[in-house]
């Protein structure tokens, strides 16, 4: 699979909406020199840093409605809900979260 570069989740610039047609995607923790952060998981460690997968039928539709759920907006998806709920930006801040996609 080749899934696209990581882009910034909370950058001005993104267009989300440009991200057209069906696919999967991953939210993930990046450290500030610019590798995936490494996550403990039960089965071993996460070297990918992913900290949600999703898929939709309209990519950058979903992918905004989770940046827009983690900052507490008013939107549909249930993991950016959980993720402003449980004030995640405490733990990891929101310049070091980034997602990738793959048409499917």
């Amino acid at each position: 699979m080749n899934w696209s570069r990581p882009h910034q989740l909370f950058d001005i610039e993104n267009n989300f909406m440009a991200i057209q047609g069906a696919g999967v995607y991953r939210i993930r923790v990046f450290q500030k020199n610019g590798d995936p952060l490494p996550i403990r998981r039960l089965g071993g460690t996460d070297n990918d840093g992913i900290l949600h997968i999703g898929e939709s039928n309209q990519l950058g539709r979903r992918i905004k409605s989770f940046a827009g759920a983690y900052q507490g907006r008013h939107t549909r998806h249930h993991a950016g809900k959980e993720f402003f709920n449980w004030n995640f930006k405490r733990i990891i801040p929101s310049e070091l979260l980034r997602f990738d996609f793959i048409h499917t």
